[in-house]
């Protein structure tokens, strides 16, 4: 199975990965998408292409085949939530991220939103010097996430509020759902 975790930066993706990584059915492997591209243009845009193509090809030729269980820490959803904010162009042009949700709804997924208050994000942005998004940018980062939860056509997505749900349900969650 291949598990999605999706948010703004510290929203707990890290966290629950970890969480899942020693409490999940095993095996897993934990793959994270950690580029983080200043460059607007083309260029930044084309390498997260290629690294959302690779990853998803890593999983499907070679995890899933050894019946392994993958987490993506983060995946083309947040460069279709973060995008016109940090990079100033609109993700919804052209089809090349409908190809990979294509590919995705065809293999056993799950979607992991992970969702927590602005004040605790701050807060966490904060205590960790993060320095990436600028805390102005928040609202509408959190914006692109609810706009590619509208227009997604992804299934098994999951919302999953870091404060209010233990993440032993979700883990039951996501993997009685994938049976």
């Amino acid at each position: 199975m291949l598990i999605i975790l999706e948010g703004i930066d510290c929203s707990g993706k890290g966290w629950l990965a970890d969480y899942i990584l020693k409490k999940g059915p095993q095996p897993m492997v934990y793959l994270k998408q950690g580029s983080k591209p200043k460059n607007k243009g083309v260029e930044g845009r084309t390498r997260l292409q290629i690294a959302y193509e690779a990853m998803l090809k890593a999983y499907r030729s070679e995890l899933a085949p050894m019946g392994c269980h993958a987490i993506f820490d983060r995946f083309y959803p947040s460069e279709l939530a973060y995008a016109e904010t940090m990079r100033n162009y609109d993700p919804w042009v052209g089809n090349r991220f409908n190809i990979l949700e294509t590919q995705i709804n065809s293999i056993n997924h799950a979607l992991v939103y992970v969702q927590a208050p602005k004040e605790l994000i701050l807060e966490r942005m904060e205590a960790r010097g993060e320095d990436y998004i600028d805390k102005w940018d928040l609202d509408d980062i959190m914006i692109g996430y609810d706009d590619f939860m509208r227009k997604t056509s992804i299934r098994n997505v999951i919302r999953y509020n870091s404060l209010k749900v233990d993440p032993d349900d979700l883990i039951n969650t996501i993997f009685k759902e994938s049976r």
